[in-house]
């Protein structure tokens, strides 16, 4: 049967008032520098002093440094602290007092600090740092994917092989490198290698992809050693860096322009109030559709009824934006089931080309994959038609989905599409976190009302002088016969 466990230890604390007849057991007269509930070590609940500060030596950026806001968390064993610079390269570190180290996870000035605000909310939920402060919106980071400086750490890209680039029938693609011991280290290595494009495999991505990830794998220097393994994964490739050194890699096509389709999978590049916002930025156009043809379906489950289609983002941490703007309804107006040239329109195109973060590697580092939403008619239910990959949605050329309305789709919760946003303050004076839950309190919201400098007047004109008699040209001849001989 269930039984109740409680915890006690040697020794309560000091009770210096009662007669000593009267002491309990756990009592002590006096205690000097010693503690018993909590240990650096595994040693709970035995006395022990407690250890003096140690000084730890690191190098902090050019400018005056302040240290803001702290946190020490018991499940990693490590605190983290946050650093104002006068020069804007707001740094937030992580100390292992178990080795003495000192890294950084984020040194970038979309921090935003401010030297005399401190930072008093801190949370640690997960993998997930979480802080505030009266400056900005509520904030966090995935702490493991921006330890990137961990020795233990190896990084993961995706390199997207798109029709666009490949439809121009490259002979070559270029991959520039760039090699540092750390992350914000300004010494780098840096060289480009030349990845020759089998034309015989342009309209083949699986087999260009092996063919792709073979020259690399067979490239071990660009006058430093390359350490690195490339498998092909279906149509695109990816890359895990071996060593622990920091690389950034872009693609050129043969004519000079960055393909943005090599994307960092478990760590980020760079940083943007998408990266560290709570609030999880959702799409901000409507999505695109038009009925089409396709003489290869001999199926219309689309015809005579009204769709309507909306998308969503899900990001890095599984975190859910808000639907985007419902796209306009797609008709489809041919009731005929037979082919009959062009009139055979059997399924929906649904375009998310509009959406210009699918454009944005710095976007896809935290944009990870897009739901796709269809509703039948006015009443009709909200349901899920497909979760995207990455893979599938940031090819610029083919940045749609066909819906032919041929599956069976999940009905999703309603309250998905009623609110416009998620309910995050502006800014919020108190952050606390309950069996990791985050609430706030005392909160900005909402925006404030403009006050437009206009007046309104009315004037009235005379309508028929501004009417125009109509007049006629008539061409031709004309028989007039008189009436009376």
């Amino acid at each position: 049967m269930p039984q109740n466990f409680e915890e006690k230890y040697p020794n309560n604390g000091m009770n210096r008032d009662d007669e000593g007849r009267y002491l309990k057991i756990n009592d002590s007269r006096y205690i000097l520098n010693t503690r018993a509930g909590s240990s650096e070590d595994n040693n709970v609940g035995a006395i022990e002093n407690i250890k003096g500060t140690t000084e730890v030596n690191f190098d902090l950026p050019d400018g005056v440094n302040k240290c803001i806001g702290s946190e020490g968390d018991q499940t990693t064993h490590s605190n983290f602290f946050f650093i104002w610079n006068s020069l804007g390269s707001h740094t937030i570190y992580r100390y292992f007092p178990s080795d003495r180290t000192v890294r950084i996870l984020v040194q970038d000035s979309i921090l935003n600090f401010s030297e005399f605000d401190l930072i008093n909310d801190i949370d640690v939920v997960d993998d997930m740092l979480k802080w505030r402060d009266v400056n900005n919106p509520p904030r966090k980071i995935n702490f493991k994917k921006a330890d990137v400086d961990n020795p233990d750490f190896r990084q993961t890209f995706h390199w997207y092989l798109g029709d666009k680039y490949l439809e121009e029938n490259p002979n070559f693609l270029t991959l520039d490198i760039k090699i540092k011991e750390k992350r914000h280290d300004l010494a780098s290595s840096n060289g480009n290698i030349s990845i020759v494009v089998n034309q015989s495999l342009i309209n083949k991505k699986t087999e260009l992809a092996k063919d792709i990830a073979s020259q690399l794998n067979a490239t071990t220097s660009i006058g430093v050693p390359i350490n690195w393994e490339a498998e092909s994964c279906g149509e695109f490739v990816s890359i895990t860096i071996t060593s622990s050194d920091y690389y950034s890699l872009e693609s050129y096509g043969s004519s000079g322009y960055n393909t943005h389709q090599i994307i960092p999978q478990n760590h980020y590049q760079s940083y943007s109030e998408r990266t560290i916002d709570v609030i999880k930025h959702p799409p901000h156009c409507e999505l695109k559709a038009s009925v089409e043809t396709d003489e290869t379906f001999n199926r219309n489950y689309v015809e005579n009824k009204v769709w309507q289609f909306a998308a969503r983002y899900i990001y890095d941490d599984d975190e859910k934006t808000t639907v985007d703007p419902h796209s306009i309804n797609a008709y489809n107006r041919f009731s005929c089931p037979q082919f009959s040239g062009n009139n055979l329109k059997n399924y929906i195109r649904i375009d998310f080309s509009v959406f210009p973060e699918l454009y944005d590697s710095e976007s896809l580092q935290t944009i990870k994959q897009l739901e796709l939403f269809v509703k039948e008619g006015e009443l009709g239910a909200w349901k899920s038609i497909k979760v995207l990959e990455q893979f599938e949605f940031v090819d610029v050329s083919n940045q749609h989905f066909d819906f032919y309305n041929d599956g069976i789709y999940n009905v999703v919760d309603p309250l998905d599409f009623v609110r416009p946003s998620d309910l995050v303050p502006q800014r919020t004076k108190n952050q606390e976190v309950v069996k990791n839950r985050t609430f706030y309190a005392n909160n900005l919201e909402g925006y404030n009302n403009v006050c437009p400098d206009s007046k309104l007047s009315v004037e009235y004109d005379d309508v028929e002088s501004r009417v125009k008699p109509p007049t006629y040209t008539v061409s031709g001849r004309i028989d007039i016969r008189a009436a009376f001989n």
